[in-house]
Order: C-alpha cells, then structure tokens, then sequence
C-alpha cells in the first residue's frame, strides 16, 4: 500500500544558477503545509508528494530536507544547500529528486553529472515532472538548450499552477536570450506564490544582466527580496551589483 500525503510545494553550479535567472535556475520561499489527504493505492514504496509538481521519496525526512536545500539555493546559499542534498539522499538514497537536487549545488562539473546519472538511475516509478527536470539539467551538460526549452515549456503546460515551474521555464528563457520571456514568466511564478525567492531573484538579475536592461527595475525587485527575505545576503548582493553598473 502505498500512501499518498498532499502538501504544497515549496538547471556545474554558476553555470544552472545563471541559467536559472537566479544566478538560478532550480527557491523559492518555504511554504506551508496543506491539509493532508491520505488515499490508498498498491505501491511497494511510501511516495511523498505534493499537489503540484510531484515528489516522490521513501521519507519524510527527505522530503523536508530538500525542501531546505530548494530554498536554500533561492536564496544563493548553495553550499548549505549541497549539505541538505545529499543528507536528503543519505536518508532515501532511492531519491531521484535529491540527486537532482544535487546537481543544482554542485561544485563541480563532474559531481554535476554524476548527481544528474543518480537521479536517471533511481528514477524508475518517479512523475512525469520530476522526470522533466531532470532531463532538463541533462539538456545543459548535452548543450542542447533548444531541447531544455521545449521541455521546460511542456512542464508548465502540465503543471500550469505550479511556480517551480514557471522559474525552471524563466530559466531556460534567459538561457536563450529571450528575456521578456523570463521576466513575464518569473512574474507569473510570484502571481502563483507571492514572495518566491527564485522569482524576485531572477527578476533583479534578469533585469540588471539580461537586454534590454532596466536598472530601475532591477533595483525595484532587490528591494522586494531584501524586504521579504532581510536575513538573506543574496539581495544585498545583487543589490551591490546593481549600484555598482
């Protein structure tokens, strides 16, 4: 039996983060838990899962700790990030998820490749979304970013309410030049959760890096992350940045 509990969620690594319109990519801010739904269905593992894009793990506790490591990625703490990664993947080491996760913290492009076949390698039984992202970061270390694109795209058309969603696709917008893209598509992500980290990021760094560049703009949105997340370093960063050009 396997049960299912509904809760609401929460692509080498300069490399994904400036892909991600972050720096991001692949955090967003941590969101509360839903009323949870149990419901029974044969299954010789115990999924995890939210109601957007699902997550498929074995624990709990893995669960939760990517759920840090996501946020902590949003945020540009990538190294504690990394931490929360494998520890995730310590408690499950079937997470396909976790591993991806991983890559996305990766100090390397060899740990980034090699998280990435973990997730491949454990991800018999996982969603049709998990399965997306991770071929979504196989799509950087294959430099086929055409592919990651149209990827992305068909992840948003299955899961349209989801704003992880919506930043991966931001991401691989940005990667292709399209900037008005990314903007309007980290925008829509705050519309679907409002004080996302990885939108109000990606949209400072966007705006700051990406043609046509609007300072004013890029000052707007650091302003909002540094207002919402004020124990952050990452909107002083940008910030910095932004003054400085």
């Amino acid at each position: 039996m396997k049960t299912l509990l509904t809760l609401k969620t929460n692509p080498f690594h300069a490399l994904l983060l400036i892909a991600f319109s972050l720096v991001i990519s692949t955090a967003c801010s941590r969101s509360e838990e839903e009323t949870t739904e149990t419901t029974l269905a044969p299954a010789q593992a115990e999924p995890v899962q939210t109601v957007q894009i699902p997550i498929t793990t074995t624990s709990e506790e893995a669960r939760a700790l990517y759920d840090e490591g996501q946020y902590l990625v949003d945020v540009g703490r990538v190294v504690q990030a990394r931490a929360k990664f494998k520890a995730a993947v310590a408690s499950d080491p079937s997470f396909a998820l976790g591993y991806y996760g991983q890559s996305n913290a990766a100090l390397s492009f060899e740990e980034y490749q090699d998280s990435l076949d973990a997730a491949v390698q454990h991800s018999e039984g996982i969603s049709d979304g998990e399965r997306a992202l991770i071929e979504i970061n196989q799509s950087f270390a294959s430099n086929d970013a055409a592919a990651g694109l149209e990827l992305a795209r068909e992840l948003v058309e299955q899961y349209p309410q989801s704003a992880r969603a919506r930043i991966v696709l931001a991401g691989m917008q940005a990667n292709q030049n399209d900037n008005e893209g990314a903007r309007a598509s980290n925008q829509k992500a705050l519309e679907l959760e409002p004080g996302m980290a990885a939108a109000l990021a990606g949209l400072a760094t966007n705006n700051l890096f990406g043609e046509p560049k609007d300072f004013d703009a890029a000052e707007s949105w650091a302003i909002q992350f540094i207002a919402t997340y004020p124990s952050e370093a990452k909107g002083f960063e940008i910030l910095g940045d932004i003054k400085r050009a």
